[in-house]
């Protein structure tokens, strides 16, 4: 098998911590700062639905459906290529 990663870099636990990784993680801290510091009431509306909720639960929900589209996105890359 062969490391699709594009670089070497520093393996943790059998994990291979690139310069892509890395970033990302970083990315993912920096983003999750962000949501749990946005606590107040927000009224999200859309189309014709009006929701009402804390504002680190609609980022969070935001977060996980840009990751999810990310994921979906990158692995069928991969499948194909």
């Amino acid at each position: 098998m062969s490391d699709q990663s594009g670089g070497s870099g520093l393996s943790v636990g059998g994990f291979s911590l690139t310069g892509r990784r890395i970033i990302g993680i970083i990315i993912g801290v920096i983003a999750l700062i962000f949501v749990f510091s946005n606590t107040g009431e927000v009224t999200l509306k859309f189309l014709w639905l009006d929701v009402s909720a804390p504002g680190w639960l609609m980022l969070l929900i935001l977060l996980l459906a840009g990751f999810l589209v990310g994921f979906m996105i990158g692995r069928k890359r991969y499948k194909d290529g």
